[in-house]
């Protein structure tokens, strides 16, 4: 009996790691293909097959660390019971469990049910995942984890920047780095844009480490970050990583400064925003004028999904299979597919939002107005600093959403956006540890 706490701690201990270890490995090359489905044109294995990553096997001793405490732990058993009863009082969570069961009955009419029910299995465990980290954030201080995000986008920035000076890769293929050529630094990653993407959330990450330390030497480490993974950010040359960031940031520093009198800044928020807008187009195709110009970023490879919603509008196609029924269209000539081929790989629409459309259809649609909607409301009624600037975090996600695709159709890049949505609520739910409600009596109240 007396060894029950030490084993517990242990495993309190791994689960801590586990949660910052799986966002910090999401942007990293590595990868194997488990099995994928054969198609016509070449399509990035992501995106038609079941892919295992580095971020993979932390999300593994996660969720097995996670079994064996609930099986060794009464207490833990009825603390992680008295956080999801708590999540029953949000109608993002409701949506969430709702997105994952469509996702299920989407097997019923995919082309590849199998993949379907992969993406299922997944986003349910990426609830599990949420679950955990909102009780570890709800009842701790994660410091740590948030931390370990800050110190790892930095050092991908360093890398990105060093890149940009080269020229191209640095030879570091002993570390993950893939051998390219040109000014756009993408670390360890594949691709400048999702680097930029996952440096955004390391801008935020730094900041709420920021907000979150007391001594000086500490806000000195973090502000350093903050400065590396910026310059990271430019060396990427992603022009939508770069608007969604000054963006949001822009929208945190006046809720910042308005905080007690929120609702009378209506018009002052919004004509600062315009002017932002209108500032961050002008530098952004000024400054990072290549061969695709902002607008036609933002509406990249539209019709091929677009022709796929047209098929199914409202049960969509099942998770999974948006590029595979889009391989079909494009094999019968129905569309041209020439503005769709990047690197010679057949793309999907640049835009998460459209292709949730062509996957889920309606009502996947629906429900992400839900959890948006939830998101939005808490941000604009929060007082705390630290629940600003995570919501500011997942508005520059959502803003980025718009012109990129993996934050949904990838399974790993969806685990990263569940992680920041289980930060965020996990630090809502920290005003109800030290007084908690009368569960019974809140039980499946949806509260905003």
């Amino acid at each position: 009996m007396m060894r029950q706490p030490e084993t517990d701690l242990w495993l309190h201990r791994a689960q801590g790691l586990s949660l910052a270890a799986v966002p910090v490995l999401t942007a990293h090359s590595a990868f194997y293909v488990l099995g994928f489905v054969p198609t016509r044109f070449s399509i990035i294995f992501e995106l038609r097959g079941i892919v295992f990553k580095l971020a993979d096997l932390a999300f593994m001793v996660l969720i097995i660390t996670t079994i064996l405490r609930l099986i060794l732990s009464g207490s833990y058993r009825q603390q992680i019971s008295t956080t999801a009863m708590l999540c029953r009082r949000y109608a993002a969570c409701w949506a969430l469990s709702g997105l994952t069961l469509w996702i299920f009955a989407g097997a019923l009419w995919a082309d590849q049910p199998f993949l379907t029910v992969y993406h299922a299995v997944m986003t349910t465990l990426l609830l599990a995942m949420g679950l955990i980290l909102v009780d570890r954030v709800r009842l701790h201080r994660p410091v740590g984890i948030i931390a370990a995000f800050a110190l790892t986008a930095a050092f991908q920035a360093g890398i990105a920047v060093l890149q940009h000076w080269n020229g191209g890769s640095l030879g570091w293929t002993w570390l993950g780095e893939v051998p390219f050529t040109g000014e756009r630094g993408q670390g360890l990653t594949f691709n400048p844009n999702t680097l930029a993407d996952f440096l955004v959330i390391g801008h935020f990450m730094a900041i709420c480490w920021l907000v979150m330390v007391a001594a000086a030497p500490m806000k000195r480490a973090a502000l350093l970050m903050l400065l590396i993974i910026n310059a990271g950010i430019f060396a990427t040359l992603s022009r939508g990583a770069l608007g969604a960031v000054w963006l949001s940031t822009i929208v945190l520093f006046i809720l910042l400064k308005t905080r007690r009198h929120r609702y009378k800044n209506w018009l002052r928020l919004g004509g600062m925003l315009l002017v932002g807008m209108i500032f961050i187009i002008l530098i952004v195709n000024l400054r990072f004028n290549r061969e695709q110009n902002l607008a036609q970023r933002l509406f990249f490879a539209f019709p091929l999904t677009a022709a796929v919603i047209q098929e199914s509008p409202f049960l969509g196609v099942g998770a999974g299979n948006l590029m595979l029924r889009a391989d079909t269209i494009a094999s019968s000539a129905q569309i041209s597919v020439v503005e769709h081929l990047v690197y010679g790989q057949l793309q999907p629409a640049h835009n998460a939002y459209l292709t949730l459309w062509a996957e889920l259809g309606l009502p996947g649609v629906l429900l992400t107005v839900l959890i948006g909607w939830q998101i939005v409301a808490d941000l604009l009624t929060s007082s705390s600093k630290l629940q600003l600037v995570i919501g500011c975090t997942l508005l520059a996600v959502g803003i980025i959403m718009a012109s990129e695709f993996h934050f949904w159709l990838d399974v790993q890049w969806r685990r990263l956006l569940f992680w920041i949505i289980a930060v965020s609520l996990g630090n809502e739910l920290t005003r109800f540890t030290k007084n908690p409600p009368d569960l019974a009596a809140t039980s499946g109240f949806l509260q905003t």
